[in-house]
C-alpha cells in the first residue's frame, strides 16, 4: 500500500477542543495523531481521535492543494472559536499568540524589538519594493479591493475591539499624538517625507488633497456646518485647557504671529481681488462667494 496524504481532524472524548491539520505519510497508515506546539497539553492531558477527511494525491501538486484546504478549514474559526486549538493559519498567527509573543519579545528586547528605527524602515523599503515588483501582497490587489479589505478589516477590528478599538479616547488622543511627534522628528531627522519637501511643494500636496476632499465630501467636508462648528468649540476648550497650540504661547508670540498672518496676501479665484485672509473672506461672504476659492498670493 502507498503513503498517503490528507486532512484531518482532531477531537477529544473528554472535551469540546478540536484541530485541524494535514499529513503526509512516509509509510502507509503510520500512527499520527497531529504536531501541536502551543497547545500539547490538551494532547496529553485529554483523550484525543483523529477523523481523515479527505485524501489527495501523492505529489507536490496534492499536498499543495490540502495545504488549501487545510487553510479553508481553519481561517473560519481559528481565531472566532474558543474551542478550535489551531493558532496558526497559513502562516499566520492569530490576534492571542501575537499579542504573548508581542509581549515577551518587548519584555526581551528581541526580534522586531531589537532592531533600530534605521534598520525597520531600510528593511520596510526593500520588503515593499520586492511586492511591489513581483506584485504580491497588498500589489496583488487591485484598488477596489485593497479598499473592500480595509473596510472588512476595519469592522472586524472594532466589533473585536482590537488595535485601536481597545483604546480608550483618551488613549486614542496621547497614542496619536505621539505618533505625530516621533514623526515629526524622524522625518526630519532623516530628511525625508512631507517635511523634507519645499514649502510651495507642501503647499501644492495640501491644496491637492483638500480640494479632493471637498469634491468627494470626505473629512471635514463631510460634515455640516453646525457639526464642524461644535468640533471646533470642542478641540478650542480642550487646547485652552491642556495649554497647548496658540494658548502655549507668549503675548509677544501671538503678536509676531498674527503680524504675520495678516502680512500674507491671498487672491479670490473668481473676482481677483487681494487682502489679507481675514478681509478676503468677509470680502467673498459679502459677494456670496466660497471663501475656500482663494490662492496665497505672498
Amino acid at each position: 500500500m502507498q503513503p498517503r496524504i490528507y486532512t484531518y481532524k482532531i477531537t477529544f472524548e473528554e472535551v469540546q477542543y478540536y484541530y485541524y491539520g494535514v499529513h503526509k505519510e512516509k509509510k502507509f497508515n503510520e500512527e499520527y495523531m497531529g504536531s501541536p506546539r502551543t497547545h500539547k497539553w490538551c494532547w496529553e492531558l485529554y483523550t484525543p481521535k483523529k477523523q481523515i477527511l479527505e485524501f489527495f494525491e501523492y505529489d507536490d501538486t496534492g499536498f499543495l492543494k490540502a495545504q488549501e484546504i487545510e487553510k479553508q478549514l481553519i481561517k473560519p474559526v481559528y481565531q472566532t472559536d474558543k474551542w478550535c486549538l489551531n493558532e496558526n493559519c497559513g502562516g499566520k498567527i492569530s490576534t492571542k499568540i501575537s499579542k504573548l509573543t508581542g509581549k515577551r519579545n518587548y519584555e526581551l528586547g528581541i526580534g522586531l524589538f531589537s532592531r533600530t528605527y534605521e534598520d525597520m524602515s531600510n528593511q520596510g523599503k526593500i520588503n515593499g519594493t520586492r511586492t511591489f515588483i513581483e506584485k504580491t501582497g497588498i500589489h496583488s490587489l487591485s484598488p477596489e479591493e485593497i479598499q473592500i479589505n480595509a473596510i472588512l478589516g476595519g469592522e472586524k477590528c472594532r466589533d473585536l475591539k482590537l488595535g485601536i478599538h481597545g483604546l480608550s479616547d483618551e488613549q486614542r488622543r496621547e497614542n496619536a499624538k505621539k505618533a505625530g511627534i516621533i514623526s515629526y522628528q524622524n522625518n526630519k531627522h532623516l530628511k525625508r517625507g512631507f517635511l523634507n519637501l519645499p514649502d510651495d511643494v507642501r503647499s501644492e500636496i495640501s491644496k491637492t488633497n483638500g480640494k479632493t476632499l471637498f469634491e468627494n465630501k470626505l473629512g471635514c467636508f463631510s460634515l455640516s456646518p453646525e457639526e464642524r462648528t461644535e468640533i471646533s468649540r470642542k478641540v478650542g476648550l480642550k487646547t485652552k485647557e491642556e495649554k497647548t497650540g496658540m494658548f502655549a504661547m507668549t503675548l509677544e508670540e501671538k503678536s509676531e504671529l498674527m503680524k504675520k498672518t495678516n502680512s500674507q496676501k491671498w487672491r479670490c479665484l473668481i473676482t481677483g481681488h487681494i487682502a489679507n485672509a481675514g478681509n478676503l473672506a468677509k470680502f467673498q461672504k459679502s459677494k456670496g462667494i466660497d471663501v475656500k476659492l482663494k490662492e496665497r498670493v505672498e
